[in-house]
């Protein structure tokens, strides 16, 4: 394999996980959104980090939060 392939290879994975990043960012941002509209204080609860750094885990924490405006 050549050193220009390699290169392209590496240049792909770091385009990927740089795209894989945006996308939680922006997730994370909904969720954070949908903490504070179930009633909570999303920065306290640090919910967008939570959903940025533990993916699914943290979208079923976000999910399971009861509704405290009724």
């Amino acid at each position: 394999m050549s050193n220009t392939m390699i290169a392209l290879y590496v240049l792909l994975g770091i385009l990927v996980l740089f795209l894989l990043c945006i996308v939680s960012f922006i997730v994370a941002r909904k969720f954070k959104q949908i903490a504070t509209e179930k009633g909570y204080d999303a920065d306290k609860l640090h919910v967008f980090a939570m959903c940025f750094w533990l993916g699914i885990i943290g979208y079923l924490y976000v999910i399971a939060l009861p509704n405290k405006k009724q």
